[in-house]
């Protein structure tokens, strides 16, 4: 049995429906089906074995490359490292490394912030807050002027 559908239209019609966010009546209104046929008996085309393979094409085509693992970052990083080490852009190089470091979470900041527990200062203690507090205010006051 012939398929009816040109590999052309069914191509066009994949390509439509993959961009328009899969509407399949628009699809095929964009690709000069009427709306009448559109919104009846043309949903059937979606069901045709051309347009459920140029879809599929398409669909593997803009597929995402998602194969990037820690251990490719840090091939990457490295193989600047060398290449800026031969250079002699010992900048480049250290950047390179602090990247590999980052991929292995070399870099990760351990300041807690959440301390809930108060302590009491000390009069010594209090003495110096009050001096650090006094130095501030002149510098910004000497700032200002």
């Amino acid at each position: 049995m012939s398929n009816r559908l040109s590999q052309e239209k069914a191509n066009a019609i994949a390509a439509e429906y993959l961009t328009n966010g899969l509407q399949k009546v628009k699809a095929l209104l964009a690709v000069g089906y009427s709306n009448t046929y559109a919104n009846n008996v043309g949903l059937k085309l979606f069901d045709n074995s051309l347009v459920k393979q140029s879809i599929a094409r398409i669909q593997a085509k803009n597929k995402a490359n998602t194969d990037i693992t820690v251990k490719f970052i840090q091939d990457k990083h490295l193989a600047i490292f060398d290449l800026a080490i031969e250079k002699g852009d010992l900048s480049t190089a250290n950047a390179a490394l602090t990247g590999a470091g980052k991929t292995i979470g070399c870099y990760q900041d351990n300041l807690k912030t959440d301390n809930t527990t108060r302590q009491e200062l000390n009069s010594i203690q209090q003495k110096e807050l009050e001096d650090i507090a006094r130095e501030a205010k002149l510098r910004l006051v000497n700032r200002a002027v």
